[in-house]
């Protein structure tokens, strides 16, 4: 299916009275600091076949993409099976890395998920604590990083309970850069897609934004510099989660999608 027949089918699935604002978070580099693993881990693997990771090679040929298509590029002359079984090695050797060394968080990630469930101060003091509510803003993660790999970022940085859904990328029919895994997070929380921000580090990412046709995309400069993001297509660059402009941009985006009602 091309890009508009998908665009339009999930349009047709979205419930059209849940007018709310919605985040989908990439997971490598946006929310996890993981580069440096997984840079560290490729290095390993490919200086058997005299290839030599350093960070321009890692941002140029790895950097936000999905497995299958990063080994055909780097080695061809192997043959599928053996290119499964090399990828299958490195996600496990990323996870051991990822349990022994322990994985940071980009700064201020894990409060910001918090203030996305909580909402505002002046919110939270309103709030009934004896009845139950929705969050604030509902988040879902969407990543091409294989399941395995995604589950044991999130158990690590034990962000699992902000998620109402994890979209992996390899699952979809297409992964990043097509818009497939954000329309297909979009249809898990019954929304459109000008109804979504996402927060992207990488140029698959962006792309896979752009493509989905996102309300707004916020580049994190994890990787590239907010002039690279900027011209990819970002709406707005930040360093991390630490600015309080940034609730600013997440505050007006959801005035402009819900509005309270007076």
């Amino acid at each position: 299916e091309n890009k508009q027949i998908l665009l339009e089918k999930a349009k047709m699935e979205t419930n059209l009275e849940n007018k709310e604002l919605i985040i989908l978070f990439d997971l490598d580099g946006t929310l996890a600091e993981s580069d440096g693993l997984h840079q560290d881990v490729f290095r390993e693997l490919l200086e058997p076949f005299g290839i030599t990771v350093d960070k321009d090679y890692f941002k140029k040929y790895i950097h936000g993409g999905v497995n299958d298509v990063i080994f055909k590029n780097m080695l061809p002359q192997l043959s599928d099976e053996k290119r499964t079984q090399m990828a299958d090695n490195k996600e496990a050797d990323f996870r051991r890395c990822c349990a022994e060394k322990g994985l940071p968080q980009v700064p201020g990630a894990i409060d910001f998920l918090q203030w996305l469930s909580e909402g505002p101060q002046d919110l939270q003091s309103n709030l009934n604590s004896q009845s139950p509510r929705k969050k604030f803003i509902r988040c879902a993660c969407v990543t091409n990083a294989p399941r395995a790999n995604a589950e044991a970022m999130i158990a690590a940085l034990g962000i699992g309970q902000y998620f109402e859904a994890l979209i992996i990328g390899e699952e979809c029919a297409r992964g990043k850069p097509h818009p497939d895994p954000y329309l297909e997070g979009a249809k898990a929380l019954g929304v459109g897609m000008d109804q979504v921000i996402i927060f992207e580090d990488s140029k698959t990412g962006v792309q896979a934004a752009l493509a989905a046709e996102a309300r707004a995309v916020v580049g994190v400069t994890t990787s590239l510099t907010p002039d690279n993001l900027v011209a990819l297509g970002a709406s707005y660059t930040i360093e991390d989660y630490t600015g309080e402009d940034l609730k600013s941009i997440v505050l007006s985006h959801q005035s402009s999608v819900a509005p309270v009602s007076s």
